[in-house]
Parts: C-alpha cells; structure tokens; sequence
C-alpha cells in the first residue's frame, strides 16, 4: 500500500533553545503524537449538478501542486466549485501522472480530453507534471523492470525487491526517496546517476 507521506501536510513548528548540551523543545505531547495538521477549510456553497460540465476553477493534474492548489483555496474561503481530472483512480499523492488533455480553447475557457468530454471553467490551473524518460537498453521489457509512475508500480517495486538486490537508476528526489524506502526491504540497494554525489547540483556537496 501507499505510504501516507508528510509532505503535502503542514508541519508544526515549536520552541527550541539550546542550553549547554542540550537541545529543549517546548511542545505539548498533542502536537507531538500528531501525524498531520492541516489548516480549517471552506465547504462548496456552489449549488451545481454533480454532472454539469462546467467549473469555476479548473485543474488539471492530482499531483502535489494541483493538491495544494485545490486545498489552499479552501483554506482561504473559497466556497465555489473545484474540479480536478486527472487519469489517476486513486486521491491525490506525491508521484504524479499525465492527466490526457487533448485541447485547451483559451477564448471559449474550454477544455477537451481525450475521451470527448468537454468541460468549461472560469480559471483553469495545470500542473499535469512529469513523467520518468525513458532509457534505451537490453532488458529493458523483462518483468522485473520498472518505470515508476503509479501506486501500482510502487507496489510491485516494493514486493520484487524484497530480500533481493535492488538497482535504482536516477538521483533525483524520487529515485533516492525509493532507494530509502527499499533499505530496509532488499537484501542490497545500488543508485545510478550522473552526478558522483546526488543533489550536489541543488543542495551542495555536504547535503547531497
């Protein structure tokens, strides 16, 4: 199963001095036990038809950006109707896909997906983000192989690798998020990426 990660979630923050050797965090134990907090949001006063092709705001994509920006207009009182599309059958989490839109009529505030529906908005926001590129090698169509894109990729990643050797290709966020993730599952992780040390480029050498 998916894990519920942190990261769309706001993070609390607490009172911390430093005296001596020691570091003393000020926090009651609610805040602390806590796994999420997310800010009071507005409910949909719209009274529009659940099936009505029209929206007033739009959104195209269910990853991290189009989530935050469905729950930062509820959180700032926005009480007309949202409407995100996205190919996914699951809720919003942290690895995005490609939502399949065909057009985007600009003057008629009109959008067309592949399927033929047509659906009308007000303010239209994408954020359909990326997908993995691909690589050209031998191998590459066996089972075992994985481009990851959905849960269910990370699902059967997760269970293949179990007591095996595991090889991750790419440093990025996501390819080291999942080489953390099987350490603890693989018999052995190894990452492959361009750079000697991952992030160098983002966060420095002593980060990365």
């Amino acid at each position: 199963e998916l894990e519920d990660f942190p990261g769309l979630d706001s993070l609390a923050t607490f009172q911390v001095r430093v005296e001596k050797d020691k570091v003393i965090i000020r926090a009651n134990k609610q805040a602390l036990q806590a796994q999420k907090r997310c800010k009071p949001m507005s409910r949909c006063s719209a009274v529009i038809n659940s099936n009505t092709r029209f929206s007033h705001v739009l959104i195209i994509g269910s990853g991290p950006a189009g989530l935050v920006c469905a729950e930062t207009l509820r959180q700032e009182g926005f009480t007309d109707r949202i409407v995100m599309v996205t190919a996914e059958k699951d809720p919003p989490y942290d690895r995005p896909k490609l939502s399949k839109v065909m057009a985007v009529d600009v003057k008629m505030r009109a959008v067309t997906f592949v399927d033929g529906l047509r659906m009308e908005y007000r303010k239209l926001f994408i954020a359909t983000g990326s997908k993995p590129r691909p690589m050209s090698y031998q191998g590459k169509d066996v089972a075992n192989v994985f481009h990851l894109e959905t849960p269910e990729d990370a699902n059967s990643i997760a269970r293949l690798a179990s007591n095996r050797n595991a090889v991750v290709v790419g440093t990025s966020f996501v390819g080291m998020e999942v080489a953390a993730a099987l350490t603890d599952k693989a018999h052995s992780v190894s990452v492959i990426g361009i750079e000697s040390i991952p992030f160098k480029k983002d966060l420095g050498e002593k980060v990365g």
